[in-house]
Order: C-alpha cells, then structure tokens, then sequence
C-alpha cells in the first residue's frame, strides 16, 4: 500500500472530492493551510512520484490531476494497518483496553458490515451491467 503523510492526505482529499484537479484548484482549496504554492506543489510532485495520482491533462504550466487510488480502499487498508500496529490486530486487545462490548454492539457491527457488503455489490453489479 502507498504510504502517505498527513498533508499528503489533505491533497487527496481534494483530488477525490473533486474526481480531477488541477494545481490551482488544489492550492485554492488548501488556503486554511496557509501553505505556500512551493509546498503543495511539492506535496502534489511526491505524490505523483508515488503514483498515488498522475496528470490527466496539460495546458501550458496548468496539470490536471486524478487519483489512482481508490479513496475507500485506501482508507480500508490504512485503518486495517493501524489497527494491526496498536493493537497487533487482536480485537480481543481492542476490547480488554477500551471496555466491554455488548452483543447488540457486536450485531449493530454486523449489520452495518453486511449492508455496506449488499451495496458495494449493487455498485459493482451496476457498474458491469453499464459496461
């Protein structure tokens, strides 16, 4: 998985909220971060260079930009991955740290588990049909 810093992260976040961006929007968008135009523009080339987006469009100094990762996925994989780091991915850790689990909390788990499941394969089953 593609390992990305925080202000790496804010950067995505644009980019998959947007489905394309260009530099300027990106800049435009991160004005709360009062980072300069030198910074995220070096924050948008080290993603690139990790492939995490790539240019779908030149006009003169202007790029457009697309994530190559899928936002879901990757927020998947990276909370898999700090929970296997805290907690050697052992709920049964999980649970003597942070107090009791009731049945109704593991079945609301489940059930919300099992409906994200159902969806995603309407999507995909959508998504083929459209193909």
């Amino acid at each position: 998985m593609i390992k990305i810093s925080e202000a790496e992260f804010e950067v995505m976040k644009i980019i998959w909220q947007r489905k394309q961006a260009t530099s300027l929007e990106i800049i435009e968008d991160l004005q709360d971060h009062n980072w300069n135009f030198n910074t995220v523009r070096t924050l948008i080339k080290r993603l690139e260079t990790k492939g995490a987006i790539k240019i779908i469009e030149q006009k003169g100094k202007v790029y457009t930009y697309m994530a190559t990762i899928d936002e879901n996925e990757f927020k998947r994989k990276s909370a898999k991955d700090l929970f296997k780091k805290l907690y050697d991915n052992s709920m049964n850790e999980f649970i003597l740290k942070y107090g009791k689990v009731t049945a109704e909390d593991i079945q609301n788990k489940i059930d919300y588990i099992e409906a994200r499941e159902e969806n995603e394969k309407k999507e995909t089953q959508k998504k083929n049909k459209n193909k």
